[in-house]
């Protein structure tokens, strides 16, 4: 690569601020405040400083005899035409103020390049360039070559003087003056629109009957906001902001369903994609109400869209409610509406609402992890010849897990996805397996629209095989006929000597753990325990507790373990809905059900001594072996019934899958609970 240097990019900030400061004007010149979006951006900067977070960047190439001098004097209109792209900022008095650097002419790099891998290496390089914010230029401009019939201009902005909207108008203004300057044709004077008048429009806004609206739709909207919606949990230390892009193009074919159905259904190519991507977040992270931010762009009149700087509202969340009861047209239409709904009340600033929600709610979290962008602003293409292309860059770092952009700028039509993800949550494997899923869905959809939501098919048709066929081929041989007291009888009769059970110093033989069992299965017979009926246990881990496990299952019923630290109404709940009489317990866990139950002290050996004599009866393998609740952390716990034939198929896999010999020594780490 050959370099045309006419002066270096710090050479031309340094010596701009010397003349500027040698003239007095940058540095005492009108201060202005900050916008909403431009103050989340600063603030967004001081939590990652020195990255590249804020930078926005594009190229644009045009094929044909291209005048590099001309592009860089209609670049040069662009910026003393846009007093936006000369803000600088500063603080006083701890506050982020912006000033309007007067206009310098600037003379721009210039790079030729001999291959598109080439040009590429080099603008992943500039667009992972952090800004210095304080006092200096926020704009850098390259012209570029690559060959001899095809050049144009990178251009690398940071975020607080320009959105996307921005540069689409930098681009068609440039080659506006360009052919105006090749034509001889005088340059429009007139004034382009100022962002201070934007300023101002803001200030009111905040004291504005509209914007107390935007503030109560808000908040009702979050009123019921639980938890934030991700795929990975960035709840622990050292996740940074280094991202990268995987940059996805739609097949031919699903681009001109997806453009054909938004035609005829009279909604966006963003709303399809958005009900597609709530439909698999449903599915994979469990969510009925899925929340996710986007980009709108908040330019609301004719004025504000001539005007160059920074508009776009970054974060605003879009609270998609799933209907398992609506078919894909109808959720489309639903979406559409949520988005249209957005749009009327985009103004309100988000830092306000995420205050509001936190302090309600007593939580650090962010409203979305999530954000979903549409960049879907084509250029005049008179202007480029009809032969022009456009790449927009990625910085490399970002706050959300996840971001999704779908383009639609280019002219064929043909949809391109990139998905920006945080390095340390996602690989490139995983974004492949999300965005086969989502695309999944949007076939199925598009071919079915009249199919219920819950009915549409995230999974391939080899996944489906994979996970219906594969993962169920289960059929294996196990002692099918036989029950858990069985085992162990069978055990003690092997192995009567060895080693059944340590606790601390204490130790018990299988002879002794059968034995033990047997003795309390009668005492619990005696009180009518049998088939069907549900024993409490409260025990802390113990020799007791393996026992009372044994004895329960010998005298036909079954287990409900219980947790001596849960709280007594847990517990009276798990007890009273499975209609236990008694709980069997030890001294150490001070267990005092709230119900009428008999509770037998195990600690005591007159508990189970003296007791009849029955014959030797197992469970079947349908009878019920134990019962085991949840957690309860979402609403009320609930319990499951596990038989014996199913506990013992699950044993025996696991003597498959991970063999155990008489020397096997097991640790308990989990729960009986």
């Amino acid at each position: 690569m050959s370099e045309h240097l006419c002066l270096s990019r710090m050479e031309t900030e340094e010596n701009k601020i010397e003349q500027l400061s040698e003239k007095g004007t940058a540095f005492t010149g009108q201060r202005y405040p900050l916008t909403q979006q431009q103050k989340g951006i600063w603030y967004m900067e001081k939590l990652y400083p020195d990255t590249s977070i804020g930078v926005i960047a594009a190229t644009l190439r045009v094929k044909g005899a291209v005048d590099l001098d001309r592009i860089e004097s209609a670049t040069n209109l662009f910026i003393e035409k846009n007093e936006a792209i000369r803000f600088r900022f500063t603080e006083e008095n701890g506050e982020p103020v912006q000033y309007i650097a007067p206009y310098e002419p600037v003379r721009f790099e210039r790079y030729e390049f001999s291959s598109n891998e080439e040009l590429y290496r080099w603008d992943e390089t500039q667009s992972a360039m952090a800004f210095h914010l304080t006092d200096a230029p926020l704009f850098y401009c390259a012209l570029i070559r690559v060959g001899e019939s095809d050049g144009g201009l990178y251009v690398r902005f940071h975020h607080l003087i320009s959105d996307a909207w921005t540069m689409s108008l930098l681009a068609n203004q440039i080659f506006e003056y360009y052919a105006a300057l090749q034509e001889g044709r005088p340059i429009d004077s007139d004034p382009l629109p100022s962002y201070l008048s934007y300023i101002e429009i803001e200030k009111k806004y905040l004291a504005s009957k509209r914007f107390e609206s935007d503030k109560s739709y808000w908040e009702e909207k979050f009123e019921n906001w639980q938890e934030v919606c991700t795929l990975k949990n960035r709840k622990k230390s050292g996740i940074s902001s280094r991202a990268k892009r995987r940059t996805l193009v739609l097949p031919q074919k699903l681009s001109g369903k997806i453009h054909e159905y938004c035609r005829e259904k009279g909604v966006s190519e963003f709303s399809l994609f958005i009900a597609a991507v709530s439909m698999y977040l449903n599915r994979v992270a469990g969510k009925e109400n899925v929340v996710l931010g986007t980009t709108l762009l908040n330019r609301t009149n004719a004025a504000e869209k001539n005007t160059a700087g920074m508009f776009a509202s970054l974060a605003v969340p879009l609270c998609i409610p799933i209907r398992y009861d609506m078919n894909f047209d109808s959720f489309v239409e639903l979406v559409s509406k949520e988005i249209l709904s957005a749009l009327r009340h985009q103004k309100y600033p988000y830092d306000m609402l995420l205050r509001y929600v936190r302090e309600k709610k007593k939580t650090s979290d962010n409203l979305f992890d999530i954000v979903l962008t549409y960049q879907n602003t084509k250029l005049e293409e008179e202007l480029f010849w009809g032969n022009y292309f456009t790449r927009w860059h990625f910085n490399g770092h970002q706050v959300e897990t996840l971001i999704i952009n779908l383009n639609d700028r280019d002219r064929d039509d043909q949809l391109i996805v990139d998905y920006d993800y945080l390095v340390d949550l996602f690989s490139a494997t995983e974004i492949d397996f999300i965005h086969q899923h989502i695309i999944n869905l949007l076939w199925h959809a598009l071919d079915n629209p009249l199919n219920e939501v819950e009915r549409l098919n995230m999974l391939s048709e080899k996944e489906r095989k994979k996970i219906l066929s594969r993962f169920n081929e289960t059929q294996a041989e196990y002692p099918s006929d036989k029950t858990m007291p069985q085992l162990l009888d069978e055990q003690a009769v092997k192995n009567p000597d060895n080693i059944a059970v340590v606790c601390g110093e204490n130790s018990v033989t299988y002879r002794e753990l059968s034995d033990r069992s047997d003795r309390l299965a009668a005492r619990l017979k005696d009180l009518g325990v049998g088939r069907d009926c549900v024993v409490g246990l409260a025990f802390y881990r113990s020799i007791e507790m393996v026992v009372a496990v044994w004895g329960v299952m010998k005298a036909g019923g079954a287990y409900l373990p219980i947790d001596p630290n849960n709280p007594p109404e847990r517990a009276d709940h798990m007890l009273t809905e499975c209609g236990t009489n008694i709980v069997l317990t030890h001294h150490a866990a001070h267990f005092t059900p709230l119900s009428s139950c008999k509770v037998l002290n195990l600690d005591e050996r007159s508990s189970y001594a003296e007791t009849s004599v029955y014959p030797k009866v197992y469970p079947n393998p349908d009878d019920i072996a134990y019962v085991i609740y949840t957690s309860g952390s979402t609403g009320k716990p609930k319990g499951a019934m596990l038989e014996h034939g199913g506990l013992v198929n699950r044993l025996w896999w696991m003597q498959r899958r991970y063999p155990l010999t008489q020397e096997s020594v097991i640790l308990q780490k989990t729960p009986y609970t």
